[in-house]
């Protein structure tokens, strides 16, 4: 590791860029004042400004590597955070609706012009545990970053709507924190000196480890979004007392999270390749403590303990994707990950929906069921040998893209 990679500003302003990537639902509190004031506009199409950025995010992560190679790492992050900026901000002083929807993709397409550099610039100035302690922090940041401005919007919006969207005005001291301490990243291939001739160095491959990873990151959100779609539905069903306590529940969860995802670093070092058994298996015991409760006390501490052994898990297979490739297939790497994360918001429901027809239970408590079985199963998965030797080898030394 060279001497700069010490640097903490460098960390900072790494892990900056992290604070925005999960903020577009941030505004989700103005839907009700935006639909009073635009009345002649119909309801799902206000709510939809929660959700196109959404769209413009996926569109932009496939098309960021070609802007990468075309202007390099740090001017696209530039890009991205100045883009994320004007659409974020715009309609606080805008009262056309086309206005405001063409602002919303545009912020989508800012964070996703540098979303897979929030990540993947971790592995371009970092290796080993050091890497695995950032890629931990960066879960954390990302979760401070949404609460954080959903907490502010939440507060603006109780004086204007308009005032709501001067939370992405966070942007601009985050672009000036990227801008001072991160340099573009060095063109030496470090981590595959030793194994990779020069037409290997820059040959972009997949391996089957980093596709089965990437495949396992959809699934799993998938059956982890059961723990914001299911769950209000879960309590009216079981009738359980104290039922308006689930946003807070949800809401410990996702700091406890944040804090597993600081944690993490540590947690590898001591866990190594234990680490997504244990983690797979905190989630599936969360999501049993929270498909079985009869109480709102077990309710938040399952909820609890699948945000914790999430954010774990989801850190390490990032880490994994790292130790799989070359330097030449990170980002597109990353970007696969990415795509199939946001991907599965779209898609958990139907999947849920179509297992549950097909087993004839379309209860809250069976989807919720569902995710217990498929953590259980993941945590049994990744104890087989063949298994460990492939997506479970996350060691910290790069291999090559030829395994």
């Amino acid at each position: 590791m060279d001497k700069k990679t010490n640097n903490l500003g460098l960390k900072l302003g790494i892990l900056a860029t992290s604070l925005l990537i999960s903020d577009a639902t941030a505004i989700s509190v103005t839907v009700a004042p935006m639909e009073a004031t635009f009345s002649n506009i119909s309801a799902t199409t206000v709510e939809s400004l929660v959700t196109i950025p959404s769209f413009s995010m996926l569109l932009f992560i496939l098309l960021s590597n070609f802007v990468i190679r075309l202007i390099g790492k740090k001017k696209t992050v530039l890009l991205g955070l100045s883009m994320a900026f004007i659409g974020g901000v715009l309609p606080a002083f805008v009262t056309s609706f086309p206005a405001i929807i063409f602002c919303r993709f545009l912020l989508g397409a800012g964070v996703g012009t540098y979303n897979t550099l929030a990540v993947g610039l971790i592995s371009d100035f970092f290796t080993g545990v050091e890497q695995k302690k950032l890629l931990g922090f960066q879960t954390t940041t990302s979760a401070i970053g949404s609460a954080l401005t959903t907490f502010l919007a939440g507060i603006l919006v109780s004086y204007d709507w308009h005032y709501a969207y001067l939370v992405y005005a966070l942007s601009i001291p985050i672009l000036l924190v990227f801008y001072l301490n991160v340099p573009e990243p060095s063109k030496k291939i470090a981590n595959d000196s030793s194994a990779l001739n020069a037409q290997e160095k820059n040959k972009i491959k997949l391996n089957s480890t980093v596709i089965l990873s990437v495949v396992s990151m959809f699934f799993m959100f998938v059956f982890l979004m059961n723990i914001a779609t299911k769950t209000s539905e879960f309590l009216t069903e079981q009738n359980i007392k104290n039922a308006a306590f689930l946003g807070t529940a949800l809401t410990i969860g996702g700091l406890l999270g944040a804090v597993s995802g600081f944690l993490y670093g540590r947690v590898y070092v001591h866990l190594k390749n234990i680490t997504p058994i244990f983690s797979s298996a905190v989630v599936a015991l969360g999501f049993a403590g929270v498909a079985y409760s009869s109480e709102m006390i077990l309710f938040t501490v399952g909820t609890s303990l699948v945000y914790i052994g999430y954010s774990m898990l989801i850190s390490y297979l990032y880490g994994v994707i790292f130790d799989n490739v070359n330097a030449a297939s990170k980002n597109i790497s990353v970007s696969l990950a990415m795509v199939a994360c946001n991907l599965e918001a779209f898609f958990s429901p139907y999947i849920v929906s179509i297992i549950s027809n097909a087993i004839g239970n379309s209860s809250a408590k069976e989807g919720l069921s569902m995710s217990v079985l498929f953590y259980g199963v993941l945590a049994v998965i990744f104890v087989f040998p063949v298994f460990k030797k492939g997506i479970g080898s996350n060691t910290t030394k790069a291999i090559d893209g030829n395994n």
